[in-house]
């Protein structure tokens, strides 16, 4: 009987000759000649060396266990399991990428102990998250909104709840805010579990719960999340829910962090407050008349962008660009010109000869002309400001409101029509008793009769 070699770097040797290698839970054979008799010849051996690493498994430590953005668990560095879609968002199915031939005992324990890990990593990473399902002393529209934030990976744009933002009292928000709940301009969220390790464990059980777990940009997410950035270009059709759960929002030609995004608003609100033609003193950086605000390097420092795409942010949150011509003093400009021509006499080039001095004032010339270029392109600058546009935001509204109350309209005018049809089948029914109750030749049917003319 040959023998076999079991090699610490997960080789497997018969006779000195490499057979396969152990990876994960997995035995590869290699490719040559007469490999297949080899390995039935030694299956024993290659299921003991399988089994020994499901027991070193079984034992390994946290550290050693780690989840990737692709959905697979790896052990040291080799793929052992995968994951897929479960009941339950928050528990996704584990399957164990293992041979056959392997223990069957061994393995429903290792299975058990990955499931612990995961287990064990879910609800240490997304702890806050988690205890929003049914956290303790909140009810009612308070409650409501910690389920909805459970449910949608504790971020929520606040056009879509504000309903029941606007219901709670300062109380309630009070206790809410002990959760960790955020109340921004754009968004209800929790600020703890924008870091990335909550984010990245988000975006991959969302896509598990979306079949959407081969999706390109999802192997690019974590990488920009770990990073750091607060803004980067996005295309135009990109899911815009993957990037809510990742923790940013697509406004104009950007993603924006969430976290950011309230940020910039709370610079912006308080220069929109503030009116520059009736505020004594000196008025702050940004500042502008008839509360609009000029862009200052401080936003565009904190999206990290400027020009264009700076640009395109404010106007998908809903500002409109106002470009007012900046008019020089024209005294100051044609003081500065004549200073640049020496007072108008011409310039004397002393020991230089007739030519050299025809070539000097050649470029003197040309000097004053860039000058007064230079001064036309400076006299054409303009003044930007930024208002809030109102009568967009308005009109938006105002579809909304109509096609709601045309919804509410047709759902009245379908009940009234249902109650109307009721109503007359009712008295049908009545006039067809009344009328078969009375005898033809009763004397109470002459009677009728003259009643019905």
């Amino acid at each position: 009987m040959s023998v076999a070699q079991i090699e610490k770097v997960n080789e497997v040797l018969i006779e000195d000759k490499l057979i396969g290698t152990i990876n994960g839970l997995r035995f590869d054979k290699e490719n040559s000649e007469n490999i297949e008799k080899i390995i039935t010849a030694n299956r024993n051996i290659i299921r003991e060396k399988l089994n020994y690493h499901c027991e070193r498994l079984i034992e390994a430590p946290n550290d050693e266990i780690s989840l990737g953005s692709d959905g697979k668990i790896r052990w040291r560095g080799q793929i052992i399991a995968s994951l897929t879609k479960g009941e339950e968002k928050y528990s996704p199915k584990i399957i164990m990428l293992a041979d056959e031939i392997i223990n069957e005992e061994i393995l429903v324990k290792a299975t058990e102990r990955i499931n612990l890990w995961l287990r064990h990593q879910i609800n240490m990473v997304l702890e806050q998250i988690l205890a929003l399902k049914s956290p303790s002393d909140i009810e009612g529209k308070a409650l409501k909104l910690c389920n909805l934030l459970y449910d949608n990976f504790a971020i929520l744009p606040r056009v879509k709840v504000a309903k029941i933002v606007k219901e709670l009292d300062q109380n309630i928000r009070s206790k809410l805010r002990q959760l960790g709940i955020k109340f921004g301009a754009y968004h209800i969220y929790l600020h703890q579990t924008l870091k990335p390790a909550p984010r990245e464990l988000a975006i991959l059980l969302w896509a598990l719960e979306n079949n959407k777990i081969a999706q390109e940009t999802l192997m690019e997410l974590p990488n920009i999340i770990r990073s750091g950035r607060t803004s980067f270009a996005v295309d135009e059709n990109s899911d815009e829910k993957l990037y809510e759960v990742a923790g940013f929002k697509l406004v104009g030609s950007r993603a924006v962090r969430i976290d950011i995004l309230e940020r910039l608003a709370d610079i912006i609100r308080p220069l929109v407050a503030l009116d520059t033609e009736k505020f004594a003193g000196e008025a702050p950086k940004g500042a502008a008349p008839k509360n609009g605000f000029r862009v200052t390097v401080e936003m565009t420092s904190l999206l990290g962008c400027a020009g264009e795409d700076f640009k395109s942010i404010l106007k998908s949150l809903g500002y409109r660009l106002e470009r007012r011509k900046i008019e020089k003093n024209s005294e100051e400009l044609e003081e500065i010109k004549d200073l640049a021509k020496i007072d108008g006499e011409e310039p004397e080039y002393i020991g230089q000869s007739e030519k050299q001095g025809e070539n000097l004032e050649s470029d003197h010339i040309e000097e004053i002309e860039k000058i007064d270029s230079d001064l036309e392109t400076e006299q054409e600058q303009f003044d930007e400001i930024w208002y809030f546009d109102y009568s967009r935001h308005y009109s938006q509204n105002k579809v909304k409101y109509q096609k709601e109350k045309s919804y509410k309209n047709s759902k009245k005018q379908g009940k009234s029509t249902k109650n109307s049809k009721k109503h007359n089948k009712k008295h049908n029914e009545k006039d067809k008793k009344r009328h078969k109750i009375i005898n033809k030749d009763s004397p109470f049917a002459a009677l009728a009769k003259l009643k019905l003319k």
